[in-house]
């Protein structure tokens, strides 16, 4: 079995607890770790951190790596970004919009809805997805 890794970290403990307080929730388990190696009088393994984190050990061994790396910034780095081009253009919106806000030609259900935009617009397109969309855009409450 390996030696658990040594990280040496550079931060004192009172600037990680108000690091950790300042960190939205899915970054917090990376401050935590830090803290939990600077209080270790011995290099914890991948296995006890992970363990103490309740994380996956691959995933404490990824952190600590980039911590090396990197220092914060790179542990901190969350690069993750909704890169899928939106299904209903702008133009399709509008006119969900005229209908949805038209009461004499509107639409009485999602069903409903869904059909038109598959006539008129998008032919592959699912009935959740047009659900999804209509209650987090419009916020609509269709029967």
């Amino acid at each position: 079995m390996a030696k658990p890794l040594y990280v040496h970290i550079k931060e004192d403990l009172p600037t990680l607890k108000s690091c950790l307080k300042k960190q939205p929730p899915h970054l917090k388990s990376r401050i935590q770790m830090l803290i939990l190696l600077k209080k270790s009088a011995i290099p914890l393994s991948k296995m006890d951190l992970a363990m103490q984190l309740g994380v996956d050990p691959d995933t404490a061994q990824r952190w600590r790596r980039s911590y090396v790396d990197g220092g914060l910034e790179k542990l901190l780095a969350f690069n993750r970004s909704g890169n899928a081009k939106p299904l209903i253009k702008e133009h399709i919106k509008k006119e969900i919009e005229k209908k949805l806000n038209n009461p004499k030609e509107g639409f009485k259900s999602y069903k409903e809805l869904h059909e038109w935009i598959k006539e008129n617009y998008l032919p592959a397109i699912h009935y959740q997805t047009v659900h999804k969309y209509v209650q987090r855009t419009f916020g609509a409450k269709l029967k």
